[in-house]
C-alpha cells in the first residue's frame, strides 16, 4: 500500500463518534494506566485535549512535528546495541525498559 494522505485519516476520524474508544500503542505516563489496567481515551475528550488532533491542515501538521522532533534518550544508544546482539543486559532490565515510559514520539508544542 502507498502513502495514505493526511486528508484521508483525519476525514476517517472524524466519521467515528465521540465515544469510539481509543487504545493507544504508547503512553507517556503511569498514570494514564486505568484501574483495570488498560490504556484508553475516549475519542471525543482526545479531540478536546490532543493538540495533534486539532491542527486542520497536512502542512502545518508536518511542521509542528518537525518542530517536535527532539535527540532520543541516552538509553537507546543501549537499546540499539542490544537490537544488534553487542550487548547483553538482564531480562529484567529489559521488561523495565519495554514497559517504560514513551520518549520517542514527536508531539506538537504549544507556543
Amino acid at each position: 500500500m502507498g502513502k495514505v494522505p493526511v486528508s484521508y485519516l483525519k476525514e476517517r476520524i472524524a466519521a467515528l463518534e465521540d465515544d469510539t474508544v481509543v487504545l493507544p500503542a504508547h503512553y507517556a505516563d503511569v498514570s494514564e494506566i486505568g484501574e483495570d489496567g488498560v490504556v484508553s481515551g475516549r475519542l471525543g475528550d482526545l479531540r478536546r485535549t490532543v493538540p495533534e488532533l486539532k491542527i486542520e491542515n497536512e502542512a502545518d501538521f508536518v511542521e509542528a512535528m518537525r518542530q517536535a522532533v527532539t535527540d532520543p534518550p541516552p538509553i537507546y544508544a543501549d537499546i540499539i546495541k542490544i537490537n544488534l546482539g553487542v550487548l547483553d543486559v538482564p531480562d529484567e532490565k529489559i521488561a523495565e525498559w519495554e514497559l517504560g515510559k514513551n520518549e520517542c514520539a514527536a508531539k506538537a508544542v504549544r507556543k
